[in-house]
């Protein structure tokens, strides 16, 4: 007997085997960010794009009788500069109060090659009216400023109450006050954007032919974010 209790006392009790702990992978990355921020194919088509549209402004405004005034009109996000900075801080979860520090901060940096595609339109004689839906109009300001995309004499429209931006655009043509150049109208030779928002409608006034692609629409590539992700 004492030895039955011995053998007892010594042996190990048995314990249920814990579950494995759970591991949480970190946030990923979308790939269409991933495109953005780190391919080489992202700014060759950055390149191939901003080529044809300078190839294309440079004949158009050339063909202008002399003393026509005359404008390009372009987004500025995605279009001009960069924000896959944003998405990678956010892992792609936009939200009204992120995004207005991020404006507020001036993060975005310019696209390669767009700070030469907007002096070629200083140097041809026309100005840039950027059309953005971004609200806080000192920071945007101080953005191209500081990217080298901001000449004298350009003018800059943010957002109104709707993110519409067809009102704006008229202004430009028309010569009004809400955007563009008061009592001096003017002729569009180029629509920039990288969403359908961006280009004239088909009931819009535009010195385009509706869907002008490749000859006065630019189309920039965005994979990130809009409409069509909703």
């Amino acid at each position: 007997m004492f030895l039955f209790l011995l053998a007892c006392a010594a042996r190990e009790p048995v314990l249920p085997t814990p579950p494995p702990a759970l591991v949480v992978p970190p946030p990923s990355i979308d790939r269409g960010t991933q495109w953005v921020h780190g391919s080489d194919a992202h700014k060759a088509v950055l390149a191939t794009i901003y080529q044809d549209a300078a190839e294309e402004l440079a004949e158009r405004a050339q063909a202008l009788a002399p003393e026509t005034a005359w404008a390009v009109v372009s987004d500025v996000d995605e279009t001009l500069v960069d924000n896959s900075g944003y998405q990678l801080e956010t892992f792609g979860n936009f939200t009204p109060e992120t995004w207005a520090v991020w404006e507020e901060q001036g993060k975005a940096v310019a696209y390669p090659g767009s700070v030469e595609l907007v002096a070629q339109v200083h140097e041809l004689g026309g100005k840039m009216a950027f059309v953005t839906n971004r609200a806080n109009h000192p920071a945007t300001l101080a953005l191209l400023q500081a990217q080298g995309l901001w000449m004298e004499g350009d003018v800059l429209c943010t957002r109104t109450e709707s993110s519409d931006k067809s009102a704006r655009r008229a202004s430009v043509l028309e010569g009004g006050s809400l955007c563009g150049w008061p009592e001096m109208p003017v002729q569009v030779l180029g629509y920039w954007g990288d969403q359908m928002g961006d280009f004239p409608s088909a009931d819009e006034a535009s010195s385009a032919p509706a869907e002008d692609w490749g000859e006065t629409w630019f189309m920039l590539p965005n994979p990130m974010y809009g409409s069509w992700a909703e």
